[in-house]
């Protein structure tokens, strides 16, 4: 089974090198059809996070930028939200696409928006982080 295949019968996206290394040995292994497989397999195990799901953690991680605004240092928080940023970048936007964290005037570190933009610096999205 190719990796399309398996993604396509799952209806969820796998990282190529696991599919490689871990889930296709096993589906070989294991002497089910394509579809047996798929559905006795771990989806929380092989899933790759979905978009919505990166803005909802970025969101989380937002919030509580914005909670602790003014009280205590936030750079852990920051740190942890750039990682997300850069996670998220790679997997949806492709490796020459940027990105950029806006912040509130006036507020500190508040932390507004992302902005994903590709190599001529055209914007590609926006995403809203605190409501």
């Amino acid at each position: 089974m190719m990796v399309h295949e398996f993604e396509e019968l799952a209806g969820y996206e796998v990282d190529y090198n696991v599919y490689v290394k871990t889930i296709e040995p096993m589906y070989m292994a294991s002497g089910l059809s394509k579809a047996e497989f798929v559905k006795v397999l771990n989806k929380k195990a092989f899933a790759l996070p979905t978009k919505k799901q990166f803005i909802k953690k970025l969101k989380e991680i937002a919030d509580r930028i914005l909670s602790d605004c003014g009280h205590i240092e936030t750079i852990s928080l920051e740190v942890e939200l750039q990682e997300v940023i850069n996670e998220m970048k790679a997997r949806f936007y492709g490796p020459g696409a940027g990105s950029m964290v806006n912040h509130a005037a006036g507020y500190g570190r508040y932390v507004k928006s992302v902005e994903f933009y590709d190599r001529d610096y055209n914007t590609i999205e926006v995403i809203d982080l605190v409501d």
